[in-house]
């Protein structure tokens, strides 16, 4: 027996189908997915709201979470950031400590390379040259 009934289906939504789960002369009860939409086809704006009702449920789901699980999560939370922080205070006094370190070691390169170029440079005149080399021969 074959039912005369028809329906006009309607959708809450435009897209390309992925999936048809029914087959021609299937029974099928209240709330049955016949059909299911290809999710790269389906609208920005709904898939926005997909993603932010599962991070809705989510946060209600936490929520439900007992007392002290939610508390040690939020202890746990905490001892992170405090981590974060003590890094980050701790390597600008380090990076501070490295960049003075720096700056002492070009001056003393520099001091070395101003002494350095002296003991090149000659001091006296060609004369005074002359007769030290010529008392060194004596």
């Amino acid at each position: 027996m074959r039912s005369n009934q028809s329906a006009t289906l309607t959708w809450q939504t435009s897209g390309k189908v992925a999936v048809i789960n029914g087959v021609k002369d299937q029974v099928v009860t209240a709330n049955t997915i016949l059909a299911s939409l290809d999710q790269s086809s389906l609208s920005p704006n709904l898939i926005l709201a997909q993603a932010q009702l599962a991070n809705d449920k989510k946060a209600l789901d936490d929520l439900m979470i007992p007392k002290p699980r939610r508390l040690r999560r939020w202890q746990a939370l905490d001892s992170a950031q405090q981590a974060l922080d003590d890094y980050t205070t701790n390597f600008q006094l380090t990076q501070a400590q490295a960049q003075i370190a720096l700056a002492n070691a070009t001056d003393a390169l520099t001091t070395a390379q101003n002494k350095r170029a002296d003991l090149n440079t000659v001091h006296g005149s060609q004369a005074q040259i002359d007769t030290a080399k010529r008392m060194s021969c004596r």
